[in-house]
């Protein structure tokens, strides 16, 4: 392989646990130094486009993401790298990935957190949930949130660049589909008012088809407006926060477990450990939102053992 520079040659990439798999294949493995120019060279992932496809890399080890941030940067993509929930939240916030890889195992905001969050503010980036510590149930969860692929540690530099590909594809074809969608709204309402049938609601069909805003003490509850309020000023929420004080306003005093939150605020079911995970997190940046002091909350009060209520007098 003389002609190339070593770091155009190799890429060091950390994993957890022993390499598995034999054969040729690179697998990811404690400390082991794998050669990616013949892999890289065979994939042909570079592209021949002005801007390549953006990936994020989410993962609290820095040796996974430095492995993957090369082999991925030689495969020709634009890769950001961050090493929390928290942080790659804060990436999302700023810039728009066509993909993201996320572990599923972090301190702090998990990876189904950190991919719930994802869902609701950039839906159309592809999300692939990498994990040493796989369980039934983590990958039903990450399937129903939308998760492209779920790949198990170690596996293959090629096994993970399959994947890339295929999601980055599934995402053009949605974009497509999306576009050709709008096109046809809008070909089908010139259509219509071309047609002379296409007139707005009556003021009295508008008003009789809104609900009414729900209150409860403090808090003011607008699903038609999708806001809410507290003292008659409005809460800076994102949707899964909004959603989930929604259904503790909806429900008080009830308490509500975490399950019956992620079924009712979330859109799925989740196994009660994993509902806690999930909620736990939203319930702490909740708080921080409506409590005057967050370490003594006087709203939403936890019940041990049992879930959440919004304590009203």
């Amino acid at each position: 392989m003389s002609g190339f520079d070593r770091e155009s040659q190799l890429c060091y990439v950390y994993q957890r646990g022993p390499p598995s798999g034999g054969g040729d294949l690179p697998v990811i493995s404690p400390g082991r130094v794998i050669s990616l120019y013949g892999l890289l060279s065979s994939c042909g992932e570079r592209r021949g486009m002005a801007e390549p496809a953006a990936i994020l890399v989410v993962d609290d080890e820095a040796g996974v993401r430095h492995a993957l941030e090369r082999a991925l940067g030689k495969a020709g993509y634009e890769v950001t790298t961050a090493a929390s929930g928290e942080d790659a939240l804060r990436q999302i916030q700023l810039f728009t990935f066509d993909l993201a890889l996320i572990d599923l195992k972090m301190p702090g905001m998990g990876g189904l957190a950190f991919l719930q969050e994802l869902r609701q503010r950039s839906p159309q980036t592809v999300a692939i949930i990498l994990t040493a510590h796989a369980t039934l149930d983590s990958a039903i969860q990450a399937l129903r949130l939308g998760a492209h692929d779920y790949l198990l540690k170690p596996f293959s530099l090629d096994d993970l660049l399959r994947s890339v590909r295929e999601g980055l594809g599934k995402r053009q074809r949605e974009i497509r589909v999306n576009a050709l969608i709008r096109q046809l709204e809008r070909d089908v309402a010139t259509l219509r008012a071309l047609q002379g049938d296409a007139g707005p609601l009556t003021p009295a069909e508008t008003v009789s088809s809104q609900p009414r805003p729900l209150e409860v003490g403090p808090f003011r509850i607008d699903r038609d407006q999708y806001r809410a309020f507290m003292h008659g000023r409005p809460l800076d929420l994102t949707p899964t926060e909004f959603e989930i004080l929604a259904c503790l306003v909806e429900r008080a005093p009830a308490v509500v477990s975490p399950q019956e939150l992620v079924r009712d605020a979330l859109g799925y079911r989740a196994e009660p450990y994993e509902a806690r995970d999930l909620i736990k997190w939203h319930i702490h940046h909740l708080r921080k939102k409506v409590e005057p002091d967050p370490t003594t909350p006087q709203y939403i009060v936890t019940v041990r053992g049992v879930g959440y209520t919004l304590a009203i007098e």
